[in-house]
């Protein structure tokens, strides 16, 4: 079968539709492409947003990898379920997210949980959430080094923010989150240059957080397309998460990156009710430019 035919199935009439696909070989192969640019299967801690699957998780703790992030609650249980040792909540939370938070560590007493915080207010609503739960609240703090969604702007008040948790019994310190995925340029010499440039306040915060005497224990830093230029600092720990699955536009976009897309929807036409039209199963659709029709006469 060509490469650019990987996806055709043996057998799709007997496989019913709507469905998303996971092509096992690829998905073996992308964890392998990460762990060995990661030098190691320790330093990555892979967001499962992009699959949410217990079976791609289970993939990934049989080639080594144990630590991972994720966005929702519910991810956060289902990684508790797969016995994963460390999971984040890369989302700062709600007291009624925390408390949740705090109940999954309970239920799942084999995973560490932690999560981010960026303020003082924060802070003080998860201090306070800890001592009612008589249950210690393991934090990251969360750095904003440009992409303006979540994070502290490194500076002093960052600082001032890692004291505060440093110094509460019932607060446990992980390190910095540092998640640039507003770098996404397709030029990765222009993507490379960018994403040291905008961790060079991270790294200055970084030494004023050691002249107060606070360790650092470990910065996770970026996502899929900074990946491979994190990677060659040892000092970071990692967080991509398309790169399990990959996709097309990542695939045209970053073509010096060696993963594969693995994943595939496999839906049937079941009409066409109009010139130009098409009726598939998962909802109806101009027919698009580029498609491939298995065994069909279109």
């Amino acid at each position: 079968m060509k490469d650019d035919q990987w996806y055709l199935l043996k057998s799709a009439q007997d496989v019913i539709s709507p469905a998303l696909l996971f092509y096992s070989e690829r998905i073996r192969d992308n964890i392998n492409e990460m762990i060995r640019i990661a030098g190691s299967a320790e330093r990555l801690w892979p967001h499962i947003k992009t699959h949410k699957c217990a079976n791609l998780i289970g993939l990934q703790l049989k080639s080594g990898i144990d630590k991972f992030k994720c966005s929702t609650l519910a991810e956060a249980a289902l990684l508790g379920s797969c016995g994963v040792r460390e999971a984040v909540l890369a989302m700062q939370p709600s007291s009624a997210h925390l408390d949740k938070l705090l109940q999954l560590g309970k239920v799942y007493p084999g995973t560490r949980f932690s999560t981010l915080v960026d303020n003082q207010d924060s802070l003080e609503m998860m201090r306070e959430r800890a001592k009612a739960a008589s249950q210690k609240v393991h934090l990251w703090l969360d750095v904003n080094n440009g992409m303006n969604r979540t994070g502290i702007v490194p500076g002093p008040e960052a600082v001032d923010l890692c004291e505060a948790i440093c110094s509460d019994s019932w607060l446990v310190f992980m390190g910095l989150h540092v998640y640039d995925g507003h770098i996404r340029d397709t030029d990765p010499l222009i993507r490379a240059e960018k994403c040291h440039r905008d961790m060079q306040p991270v790294h200055a915060m970084a030494d004023q957080i050691a002249e107060k005497g606070l360790k650092i224990n470990t910065i996770i830093a970026g996502g899929s397309p900074s990946f491979t230029i994190h990677a060659k600092s040892k000092e970071f720990d990692l967080s991509p998460g398309t790169t399990v699955l990959w996709d097309a536009g990542y695939y045209k976009k970053f073509t010096e990156m060696p993963f594969k897309p693995a994943a595939a929807l496999l839906t049937r036409v079941v009409s066409k009710p109009a010139p130009g039209f098409v009726c598939t199963d998962r909802g109806i659709n101009r027919l698009p430019r580029k498609c491939h029709f298995q065994g069909s006469s279109f």
